[in-house]
């Protein structure tokens, strides 16, 4: 999928890498603002293609309800969860994997923007850093609303950035601290 994308996302979103050295070795949460149907395409098409194997990704089951959504769910390290039922089923889930070695990507605000701004964080990925002491590092989209807003059919050119961002530790931090310092790094060049 993603050397099929590759050149729509060069040409067409004219997308913009920046600070792609934040990327870390060790297992990590990567933690970003959620514009656009495109965010987690965005993310992928920003990494290393040998680093792309170890990365997991938390979606939520209703954005996979058609077959082709859940073909491409069950092929793309995509991990569906039901918003609805418990926080425990979740955090288990993502411990395994982080457990495994490998990194999760969340949008913690738990939906795309409806209107650009940045919405609050939800704190499951601060709970998961904290107990399992793995450093998150945030990273920012910029232009993808402008490019596919949520009330869009489909996608116009734009062009799109992505930013990673110095990997914050959960050391002597509460989760309402981790999730204030994660989402401040990313309004501050979001800028909403």
């Amino acid at each position: 999928i993603n050397i099929i994308v590759k050149p729509i996302f060069s040409l067409y979103f004219r997308l913009r890498k920046i600070d792609t050295d934040k990327l870390v070795e060790n297992p990590a949460l990567y933690i970003g603002n959620h514009q656009s149907f495109l965010d987690a395409l965005i993310f992928s098409q920003a990494i290393p293609l040998k680093k792309l194997k170890d990365i997991y990704f938390i979606a939520v089951v209703t954005h996979f309800d058609t077959p082709l959504r859940r073909y491409l769910a069950e092929r793309g390290n995509i991990i569906i969860i039901d918003i609805n039922k418990n926080l425990k089923e979740t955090l288990q889930i993502s411990a395994k994997v982080l457990r495994e070695g490998k990194n999760l990507v969340i949008f913690p605000e738990g939906a795309r923007t409806r209107d650009g701004e940045l919405q609050e964080f939800k704190k499951t990925f601060a709970i998961l850093s904290k107990e399992l002491n793995i450093p998150v590092v945030p990273f920012g989209i910029r232009g993808a609303y402008e490019a596919f807003p949520a009330n869009s059919k489909l996608p116009k050119p734009a062009q799109v950035e992505i930013k990673y961002f110095e990997p914050i530790s959960s050391k002597d931090k509460s989760y309402e601290e981790i999730v204030q310092e994660t989402r401040d790094t990313l309004i501050k060049w979001v800028g909403k």
